[in-house]
């Protein structure tokens, strides 16, 4: 053909749509401008190609695949799943569709995100390894995936020769930015990658993000609370690791973790208290928190977070979360010794229930609160330490002075909170004129906020005081409202607390053979989560007991409660839904 352009000799042939495939275009990049040619000149022909990246031509419509997926639906395995008994019945391994062979697979597809490579490769190691043994290793280091077959070309016989392979296509910036996302387990949004990854950059952050999402080293995920998210697939994620370690850069990195929680601190315990989204946003970031808490022990820098912690005591609040942090706190403790300390000491043992501790750390909270001039830790503090005090006199004195001092702002759970606890004491002192209507109060406070966690909690206390008046269809109606929502949510502590509202409400009505099976099952979810019923549910279940106990007998009713216990909070809450 002499030296006619390519282009214009693949035009003189093509008069018909055409449909042209290209596999692993990665591999030919060059070729771009020739592809975005042809599409552009030869009008019937349409390409097909598949690629690590985008080809960046005029035109170009990408579909991403993403991930096999590992969850199931419809009685169906998860593709993820079926691609593993494929693979293993093609090595002549027969595995279980149930118990722990099933569980193991379950569990192996989830270790690898659903990663077709990966699955394959570890699949192959069930010739010489059961299933739940693999799993088992699996769990501690991705070391045990193999390699593929020496058919395969070698950048895509390991996950690390195929990982290693793109990031040699990419900027050093970009390679900078990889390994050092791979210290948040929970990826990161562009703000906390701004902070903690991208302060010294050779490149736009943005730029160095949108290279590694084009070569699929990173994945950018969106629809969560607090905005588009990017995170690594957990093979890429270890792998990224080992190189930040062999840079010398872990310790930075995570340092600069701790500095983005602290630095924030003070607007995140602003914003906690008008809205729950900052509290949803905080939680996609949880597992970033704990790896932050983690580092801080062992470089100095736990007494920095406890204080930052004062200001998300409302995070911490959810006892679901809460008992995330309970290892921290108390190898925390060990090392600092400071008011803000002492009030998170005091702020766990009131979610354990333990009121001797509350008030001694919430006592040495305020002296030291006083002696720093922190009005406001030191009358937060002087909440907790006034409904925990034996005395509902002098506890209600030091409730309304910390209330006194937030009676200035805005409306906000600092208002809410100190009005709970007031209406709790005179619960206990016996006056519940006034709990009702104020409990009103606060539910249509968090209603007006949209406060959603609160409008659940606000149900949940409004439906206690209507038990307190002894109006149990009014109680009945906002237990089950608060239960619905605390479902909805999968609230661990809420949905026990809601139970607990049920059972005290069929043991009025004389159910004991309903209640106690109940009380039971929520006790098995508090313990779960390492947290205590709340002061009047508590109350009001131990008359429950009380006045089953001498209707039915001690082992009847012990019996009904590890009935309870032993069907557990989801089986408990099927009967009631069904009820």
């Amino acid at each position: 053909e002499g030296a006619a352009p390519p282009v214009e000799l693949i035009a003189q042939r093509i008069s018909e749509p055409s449909l042209l495939v290209v596999d692993n275009f990665e591999h030919v990049q060059d070729a771009q401008g020739t592809v975005g040619e042809l599409v552009n000149t030869v009008e019937p022909l349409r390409i097909m190609a598949t690629s690590r990246t985008p080809l960046q031509v005029r035109g170009e419509k990408i579909y991403r695949l993403d991930p096999l997926g590992v969850a199931g639906g419809n009685g169906r395995r998860p593709p993820a799943v079926q691609l593993f008994y494929d693979r293993a019945a093609d090595y002549g391994v027969d595995l279980a569709d149930a118990g722990p062979e099933a569980d193991s697979v379950h569990a192996i597809v989830e270790r690898v995100d659903g990663l077709p490579l990966a699955i394959e490769l570890v699949a192959a190691r069930t010739r010489v390894l059961d299933v739940t043994e693999l799993n088992a290793r699996l769990q501690e280091s991705m070391g045990v995936i193999g390699s593929g077959g020496a058919e395969l070309p070698e950048r895509q016989r390991t996950i690390r020769s195929t990982i290693d392979w793109s990031l040699k296509h990419v900027s050093e910036s970009q390679r900078t930015l990889f390994r050092r996302l791979a210290a948040l387990p929970a990826g990161a949004s562009l703000d906390v990658l701004e902070a903690v990854a991208g302060t010294d950059l050779d490149e736009d952050l943005l730029d160095a993000v949108q290279g590694l999402v084009d070569y699929s080293l990173v994945q950018a995920v969106r629809g969560l609370p607090g905005g588009t998210r990017y995170r690594q697939l957990v093979p890429m994620r270890e792998h990224g690791l080992d190189l930040l370690r062999e840079a010398g850069e872990e310790e930075q990195v995570l340092g600069r973790l701790v500095d983005y929680f602290v630095d924030t601190a003070v607007e995140r315990g602003q914003s906690f208290e008008f809205s729950h989204e900052p509290e949803r946003e905080l939680r996609v970031d949880h597992q970033n928190l704990l790896a932050a808490m983690r580092f801080s022990l062992d470089h100095s820098r736990a007494g920095d977070l406890a204080e930052a912690f004062n200001h998300f005591w409302v995070y911490w609040f959810n006892a679901d979360i809460g008992m995330t942090a309970l290892p921290w706190l108390a190898a925390a403790a060990e090392q600092v010794d400071t008011p803000y300390m002492d009030f998170l000491m005091g702020f766990f043992a009131f979610q354990q229930g333990d009121m001797e501790s509350v008030g001694e750390r919430m006592g040495r909270a305020i002296e030291g609160f006083s002696e720093l001039g922190d009005q406001r830790a030191l009358n937060r503090a002087r909440w907790f330490a006034g409904a925990a005090h034996p005395d509902l006199t002098e506890g209600r004195r030091m409730l309304l002075a910390g209330k006194e001092y937030f009676d200035t702002e805005q409306d906000g759970i600092s208002r809410f909170l100190p009005l709970l606890f007031l209406s709790i004491n005179a619960v206990l002192q016996g006056d519940t004129a006034q709990v009702v209507e104020l409990r009103k109060s606060l539910l249509n406070w968090a209603e007006r906020a949209d406060y959603r966690v609160l409008i659940a909690w606000g149900h949940w206390n409004l439906s206690l005081g209507y038990i307190a008046i002894e109006d149990f269809d009014a109680a009945e109606s906002h237990a089950r409202a608060a239960l619905e929502m605390m479902v909805e949510d999968q609230y661990i502590e809420g949905m026990a607390s809601a139970l607990d509202l049920i059972g005290i409400l069929e043991s009025r009505a004389g159910n004991h053979e309903r209640a106690l099976p109940l009380f039971g099952a929520a006790s098995d979810g508090f313990e779960k989560i390492q947290a205590h019923r709340w002061f009047e549910s508590e109350m009001f279940m131990n008359q429950a007991i009380a006045a089953a106990t001498e209707d039915m007998g001690e082992e009847r009713v012990a019996g009904l409660l590890e009935q309870g216990r032993a069907a557990g909070l989801d089986e408990m809450l099927k009967s009631v839904e069904s009820n």
